[in-house]
C-alpha cells in the first residue's frame, strides 16, 4: 500500500497564501468542537459518504487500517499506544525523530485506504489535542504521488512573537521561518506541490487570538475539504480558517497520515480521538 506514499514530510518553508479568516468559537468550548460538518465516527452527514473511520477503540482493529510508511519504519507498537483520556478511548502517536535523517528509524502512520478519483470532493477530519511543547511537530495530513500534500493541521506548540506566516496576501509573500523557530504561532495549514528545484509551498497560520485558546487540554476538530482542481478549505472547530485556490488543489490520489516528529523521542505524544474521511455524493 505504501507505494503511493513518498517520503514527504510537513516541511518548513512556505509561500504566503490567499486566506479567508473567520471568528473562532469560545475558547475551550466542547460544544464548538462538535460544530464541524464532519461529525463523530459512524454518524451520518447529509450529502457525504463515510469512506474511512477509526475511533481507536480497538488496537487490533486499528492495526488493520494503518501501517508505518517511514523510510526506516519501526514496528507499530513502538509508534503508538492506546489509552483513555477523560473516559474516551484514544490513540497517542509517540514522538519520533524526523525520518528525513538518513537511516533514522521513525514513524509515519498511513491509512491503507487511498482517496481521490477525478473531481470527487473529500473531507478529511480528526479530533485531536494540541500540545504546547516547542520543538515537536504533530500533524494530521494527506499526501500521495505527484506530489500532492495537504496538511490539515500542523501543531508546533504554543509560541509567541510576531509571525511571518502570512495571513493574507499574494504569492509574493514568502514565509522563511521554520517549524522549530520561535516566531510561529503553533497551528498551521499547508499545501506543498513544487518540490523542484527547491521545496516550497503555501502556508496559513491560525491567528494568535484563535490559536492560543486552543492549547487548553481539550479536544478540537480539524478538517480539510479537498475539491480537486478547485480549492482546499480548512476548518478548526467548524470555523473556516483558510482557503487555497485551484492552483494549489491537485488531483493526485492521497492517503491520510498521522505523524509526530521531534528531536527528542518520547517527548510529547499526539493525542487523537478519531480520524475519518468522507466523500461527496
Amino acid at each position: 500500500m505504501s507505494k503511493l506514499v513518498h517520503s514527504i514530510a510537513p516541511l518548513a518553508l512556505g509561500l504566503g497564501l490567499i486566506t479567508a479568516l473567520a471568528g473562532a468559537p469560545p475558547a475551550g468550548s466542547e460544544v464548538a468542537a462538535q460544530r464541524s460538518t464532519a461529525q463523530q465516527p459512524g454518524q451520518a452527514v447529509a450529502g457525504w459518504q463515510r469512506v474511512f473511520t477509526d475511533g481507536f477503540g480497538s488496537a487490533k482493529a486499528s492495526r488493520g487500517k494503518w501501517s508505518n510508511t517511514a523510510p526506516s519504519p519501526l514496528p507499530l507498537k513502538k509508534c503508538w499506544s492506546f489509552t483513555k483520556v477523560s473516559g474516551q478511548k484514544v490513540v497517542v502517536i509517540k514522538s519520533r525523530k524526523p525520518w528525513e535523517v538518513a537511516g533514522n528509524v521513525s514513524c509515519r502512520m498511513a491509512t491503507g485506504e487511498v482517496f481521490g478519483a477525478g473531481a470527487t470532493t473529500y473531507k478529511f477530519s480528526a479530533r485531536v489535542k494540541f500540545h504546547e511543547k516547542q520543538g515537536t511537530l504533530s500533524s494530521f495530513w494527506v499526501t500521495g504521488p505527484g506530489p500532492n500534500e495537504i496538511d490539515v493541521i500542523e501543531n508546533a506548540g504554543k509560541k509567541s512573537g510576531k509571525a511571518k506566516c502570512v495571513l493574507a496576501g499574494t504569492d509574493n509573500d514568502i514565509s522563511k521561518d521554520n517549524e522549530s523557530g520561535s516566531r510561529f504561532y503553533g497551528l498551521m495549514h499547508n499545501v506543498y506541490h513544487a518540490y523542484e528545484p527547491t521545496i516550497v509551498g503555501h502556508r496559513a497560520c491560525v491567528t494568535k487570538a484563535s490559536a492560543y485558546p486552543r492549547y487548553d487540554g481539550r479536544f478540537h476538530t480539524v478538517t480539510a475539504t479537498w475539491r480537486p482542481g478547485t480549492s482546499v478549505v480548512f476548518e478548526v472547530d467548524g470555523r473556516r480558517s483558510a482557503k487555497y485556490p485551484a492552483t494549489w488543489s491537485r488531483t493526485d490520489p492521497v492517503v491520510a497520515l498521522l505523524t509526530n516528529k521531534s528531536r527528542k523521542p518520547n517527548d510529547v505524544g499526539f493525542v487523537v480521538d478519531w480520524v475519518k474521511v468522507w466523500k461527496k455524493v
